[in-house]
């Protein structure tokens, strides 16, 4: 990747544009409560399983070319604004890693001789840096293990396959399937059942599970089993790091 950034489906390059020097890198804070007590040395720290986004920023600057540098800038502009949402961030300092980030400006450009322009780029970051190895999909026919390599708890996209009714083991964490006619997905981040069928809208699934809780992917070896009629699973693990 060149001396810059990718963020949706454009990388600064498109524009060019180049990162002046290494961007700052922010390690999210923990989400949680600061209590003070009268009469107790110190404050009481109360923290959630969870962490603040953050924000990353990168000072650019870019040659509008055979352009000038108001239509350059109008496409930068729609490249950071166009589609609302987060999109997937990615750079060159950060290799395997990807973040979702959101761009919410404002942003102002340096005009210089109506030809070069120079600003900083900010987005709002969701706190987990994804790694690429977590996209990979994990099939599983039989019974089987699955290692954690980073320190933190995973949220997996789990797809079962199967005929019947049967029972999905992850780590202790179990799901009972009570009907399928096709695959089934479980998204622990969004706490969500569905299947797509063909090329059409998800279809809601959770009346076709019970489970005391979506499963998670605990660091170190995770036990993966299925009974019943489930012939297969898939897991993309999406594991992360900070």
């Amino acid at each position: 990747m060149d001396n810059g950034f990718q963020f949706g489906d454009y990388h600064t390059k498109d524009f060019g544009a180049k990162v002046e020097w290494y961007p700052p890198r922010t390690i999210p804070a923990r989400k949680g409560e600061t209590i003070s007590i009268p009469g107790r040395n110190g404050n009481l720290h109360i923290f959630q399983n969870a962490y603040e986004s953050y924000p990353q920023y990168y000072d650019i600057y870019f040659n509008a070319g055979e352009l000038v540098m108001m239509e350059a800038t109008h496409k930068i502009a729609a490249w950071l604004t166009a589609e609302a949402g987060y999109k997937i961030l990615r750079d060159r300092y950060d290799i395997g890693h990807f973040r979702k980030a959101i761009f919410l400006g404002p942003m102002d450009i340096e005009n210089i001789l109506n030809q070069y322009g120079r600003c900083r780029v900010s987005f709002e970051c969701a706190p987990q840096s994804f790694l690429d190895a977590g996209e990979e999909i994990k099939t599983f026919s039989e019974t089987g293990t699955l290692d954690n390599p980073t320190k933190y708890e995973a949220l997996p996209e789990i797809t079962i396959y199967g005929s019947a009714a049967g029972t999905v083991n992850i780590g202790g964490m179990s799901v009972e399937v009570l009907r399928i006619t096709e695959p089934i997905i479980l998204d622990s981040e969004m706490q969500d059942a569905y299947s797509k069928p063909g090329e059409g809208a998800a279809v809601n699934r959770n009346n076709d599970i019970s489970a005391v809780d979506f499963p998670i992917i605990l660091p170190g070896t995770t036990n993966i089993s299925f009974s019943g009629g489930i012939e297969k699973i898939e897991i993309k693990p999406r594991w992360w790091e900070l």
